[in-house]
Formats: structure tokens, sequence, C-alpha cells
């Protein structure tokens, strides 16, 4: 009659849940969302005009923008540029109109963007209509980039905030949320093998040493 050691054979079913679980990492897609963040900003002096009741801050953004997929993704817009700048104000006490100027060229442009993280560099006027302003009027400033076209897949604009006080201006920037871990080809390749045989060499030795014991 054949007799079953419980212990054993928990242990094999242990090392076989660990082989598959391995298994399904390496072969599972990344997050299929294209996200983009600013990752740094920097406030230059600003510039005025008192004849045309203007005042423009120069913004230099460094722009993060994250590709999962391990292909280049393509991105058709209507005009010459991939995104353009918003902002949005909760002014502390009084009340301004303002917009960040750009400009691009009314032709449709094909874009492509490469696995991992591309940065950018950009610069925009943060336009104000309102002149003799010598600081960022007091309040809680949320900036963020919007594609200028369709994605193929899920977009995702992080925000950046800037908290403007009577003394301090305090920038801060919203983080990636996802999964944006993404396992190359070849690692997937050495991952997998390394842990085929590692469980391989696990199951030979429990057989072997259950023969030393018969």
């Amino acid at each position: 009659m054949i007799q079953f050691d419980k212990t054993k054979i928990s242990s094999v079913f242990v090392f076989l849940l660990v082989f598959f679980f391995f298994v399904n990492i390496v072969q599972s897609d990344p997050e299929d969302i294209l996200y983009s963040r600013i990752s740094e900003i920097t406030i230059n002096t600003p510039n005025y005009s008192s004849e045309y009741n203007y005042t423009d801050f120069d913004f230099s953004f460094i722009i993060e923008l994250y590709n999962p997929m391990n292909e280049v993704i393509l991105i058709s817009t209507p005009h010459s540029i991939l995104f353009n700048p918003h902002v949005n104000v909760s002014f502390a006490n009084d009340s301004y109109s303002l917009f960040f100027l750009y400009g691009y060229y009314t032709v449709p442009t094909d874009h492509s963007i490469p696995p991992n993280t591309t940065t950018y560099l950009r610069d925009y006027p943060l336009h104000f209509t309102d002149a003799n302003l010598t600081r960022l009027p007091e309040g809680n400033y949320t900036l963020w980039f919007e594609l200028d076209g369709p994605s193929p897949i899920t977009y995702q604009p992080l925000s950046s905030f800037i908290n403007v006080n009577d003394t301090t201006i305090e920038i801060s920037h919203e983080e990636y949320n996802g999964s944006l871990f993404v396992i190359p080809e070849y690692s997937r390749f050495f991952v997998y093998f390394g842990t085929t045989h590692l469980c391989l060499i696990i199951l030979m030795i429990f057989f072997f040493k259950k023969r030393r014991n018969h």
C-alpha cells in the first residue's frame, strides 16, 4: 500500500506555488498608463508692461513622460506640440485673470514616445492681465500638462502644486501612483531560467532524500 507523507506533499505544493508566482510576475505586462509629471519648476523674474497692462512670470519646467510599454507609442497631434501647460488657482485675496502662453505650428505631427522615461525641458510664461506684479499673487496653484492629441493608451497627467503666501513659495510634485517597474526581456529570461532551475533542484533534493530513507 502506498503511503503519503503529508508534510512532504505540503512542501512540494508550496514550492509549486512559489514557482508559478514568479512565472506570473515575469510574464505579466506592465501597467498600460502613459504618465506625465513635472519633476522641477523654476520661477524666474517677472516681466511687466504698464502700457499693455500685463505681467509675465517665466516658468521653466522639467517634464517627465513615462511610457510603461516595451514598445514605442505613437501620438498624433493636430499641432506641432506634444503637450501644453494648464493651471488652476485659488487666490487668497484678489482675483486675477491668467493663462500660460505657448506657441505652435498648425501642422499635424506624429510624436514617438520611447519606452521608460523621456525628459523634456520647456519654458512657458504665466501671463497675468495685471501690470506691476512683483511676485506671484498669494494662493494655491495647481499645474499639469495635457497631451495635444489622443493617446493610444490611458493618459494620466500628474499635478504639481505651488503654495504662495506673504513670505514663502512652496513647490511640491505629485508622485507616480502605479507600478512603474518594467522588467526588460533579457531580465525576464534570467528570472524565469533561474526560478525554474531552483525549483527543479529543490524537487530533486526532496526525491533523493525520500529514496535514501527507503
